[in-house]
Parts: C-alpha cells; structure tokens; sequence
C-alpha cells in the first residue's frame, strides 16, 4: 500500500526509492540536475575502412562503430515508430532524423529508442520499450574474417544516470578486444574482453552525477567453428543455444534469486515470489567491488545443425515461460525476422523494461567456388 509518506513519481505516481534518480516505471527524472545524456549516431554504411592488420573484423554497435575496428557492412540504426501526435505540444507533423518534432522542437523519440543491425549470420534489436523514457540496453557485433563472429549485449543499470552510455561503452571495448584472434584459446579471450569492458565504464565514473557511478551487466561470446562456442558474463543478461525448436539456456544468472536458489535457501517458486530476485549481484561499474571476472561456458557445435546463439537482455527474457518458447521466434524464419519476433513478444506481454536480442547463426561459411574448375557434365 502507498501512503502519504511513500515517495511518488511526479509524473505516473508509481512508488520510488528514496535516492532514485529515475523513475522505474515511466523514466521520468527525479533529480534535479543530471548529466546529459548522449545519443550514439546512426552508424554510417560507408565504403569499406582498412582496419589494420591486429583486427580481423567486420563491427557495428548500437551506437557507433566499436573502438578500433572498421564499419564496412550495412548496418540499419531505425527509431522507433514515431507518434502520430508529439507528446509535448500535440501536433502531428512527424519528426525529423533525431527524433525531434518538427513543430515545437521538443525531442519525442531518440535514435537509440530502436536500433536494428544486421550482419547476416548475426543481427540485433534493441527497443525501449513502452515503459522507459530511453534505452539503457547496448549491443554490438562483429564478424570475423574467414568465417564466425563476436557479440556483446550490456545492460545499464536502471535509475543511475549515464548507464546507458556505460552499456555501449562495454559492449564497444568487448567487442574490439574480442575481434582480435586470441594466441591463447577464446575463454582468456572472454576475461580480456570482460576486464576491457570493465575498464571502459570505470572511466565514465568522474562524470557520474551523484553518488552511483555509470554501471551495467555484461554478457559477451565468440564462436568460430575451429574453436566453439565461448560465453562470459556478469550479471543478468542471458545466452541461449538454440537449436530447432528446442532452446537450452547457457547461462546462469547473478542476481539475488538465482543465488538463493543454488544457496538452497529458497526454492525457484520461493524466489520469483521475493521482489528480491531480479537484483543483481555482479557487475561493471567504479562501484563493482571486484574484479571483473566472468564465469565462462564453451560449447563445441556442429556447423551444420543449425544452431544459433541467442544473448537477450532481462527484458526479453522476462517474458518467457521457457527456453522452448525463445526457440519458437525463430522456427521458419530468418534470422532477424526472428529477433523482431521476440522483441515485439516482450513489448505486447508489458515491456516493462528495455529490450535486447541477438542472434548468431553457428555455422560453417559457404565454400567459395573455385571457377578454374566445373562439376557441370561436358
């Protein structure tokens, strides 16, 4: 029950905790000053870059291309559907590129509300949901040359300000270290990644406003078909290996009610009942306490199932009564088509919060033919 003496949003009137800078439900500010929020530029499509012999990628992120390693494929960076009346003075005349009304110039939607990339063999969506004012989800991705690819989906820590350049930061600097082809196997290559990550949003902490430095979950994998498939994370973001129609979740969460439950302490009926369970136990961030180690899980995949690998955000897989049910978005169906699919799945059951999918197809690339020679029959 609320009460008179229970803090409020001013502007939904949805219960908040005393030192909360933004409101859980609706995103509205509830401090006074706060830090600019900086919205990534659409990536650029641009003719092919020479990325230098130490990178062996082809990357974009959701908000620009990733520290060091060159925008060369195609990548669509798409706002949200805009309203048919601006929120703030009513009129319907649309909005311009960035989001902001052509009559009144107040900004209504933002280039980061909805992003879209597609690499071919891996994609990724990210939404912002009906319910939050913007987007602390991050995505990017890479391919490698000679066939695979690398991704990183991060998710900004809700009500501090500046997560969701901490996400993007994260996902950029894990991305860049990932795209480089490791002397000594992948999964020390997932622990370089996790602490360039790290490094990356530890920096953003001298601009924090207030007492909470920027912060974010971290999830991140390679997969090329000479060494597997390797995952790492800290936090709540979750990789899946799909394969048909069955789905198996690769990860394990570190939030209070996942702990719980391996604890023994309380049994999973127990701890989705506790308003606990969703809060989060390890992370990036000047505030992480520790050293940013990610627990790490390796998967040898046959290249010709057809497999994928699904990372989501906890606003994907929130809505999800099981893993079954994620593989069902993408059963006769490309591959973001699919993760559309789901991010619009999450938005229809509530999409309480942000929203990000990506999806990676583990398969062996195509041979190319070689034209000295013919199968044809003379």
């Amino acid at each position: 029950m609320v009460t008179t003496e229970d803090p409020v949003c001013p502007s939904c009137g949805e219960p908040v905790g005393v030192g909360d800078r933004f409101c859980e439900r609706c995103g509205a500010t509830l401090i006074v000053l706060q830090a600019a929020v900086t919205d990534g530029p659409a990536v650029d499509a641009g003719p092919a870059v020479d990325a230098g012999p130490a990178v062996d990628a082809v990357a974009a992120g959701a908000g620009g291309a990733a520290a060091d390693v060159a925008v060369s494929s195609a990548v669509a960076v798409a706002p949200v559907v805009t309203p048919a009346l601006c929120p703030s003075c009513g009129a319907a005349d649309g909005v311009d590129a960035d989001g902001f009304c052509l009559s009144c110039g107040v900004r209504s939607v933002r280039p980061r509300d909805r992003m879209e990339c597609d690499l071919g063999m891996v994609v990724a969506v990210s939404d912002k949901g009906p319910n939050k004012a913007r987007n602390e989800d991050s995505f990017a991705v890479a391919l490698l040359d000679g066939g695979g690819f690398v991704l990183s989906v991060c998710d900004g820590v809700s009500n501090i300000a500046r997560s969701d350049e901490a996400s993007q930061a994260a996902c950029d600097a894990a991305v860049a270290t990932l795209a480089v082809s490791p002397a000594d196997g992948p999964s020390p290559l997932l622990v370089r990644a996790a602490s360039a990550a790290s490094a990356a949003v530890v920096a953003l902490a001298p601009m924090a406003v207030g007492a909470d430095p920027p912060s974010c979950t971290f999830l991140a994998a390679r997969w090329r078909e000479s060494e597997g498939l390797t995952v790492g994370w800290l936090g709540d973001c979750r990789a899946y290996l799909v394969v048909g129609s069955s789905a198996r979740q690769l990860t394990t969460d570190h939030s209070w009610g996942s702990e719980a439950v391996r604890s023994g302490l309380l049994t999973q009926q127990q701890a989705d009942a506790d308003g606990r369970s969703h809060a989060i136990t390890r992370w990036l961030g000047a505030d992480a306490g520790i050293e940013p180690l990610p627990d790490l899980v390796g998967e040898d995949v046959d290249p010709v199932s057809g497999a994928l690998v699904v990372a989501v955000s906890d606003g994907a897989w929130n809505y999800l009564g099981s893993a079954d049910e994620l593989a069902s978005f993408f059963v006769g169906t490309g591959l973001l088509e699919g993760a559309r699919r789901l991010t619009e799945h999450a938005i229809v059951a509530g999409g309480h919060d942000n929203i990000t999918v990506v999806a990676g197809r583990l398969a062996a690339p195509a041979p190319n033919p070689d034209p000295s020679t013919s199968t044809e029959p003379v």
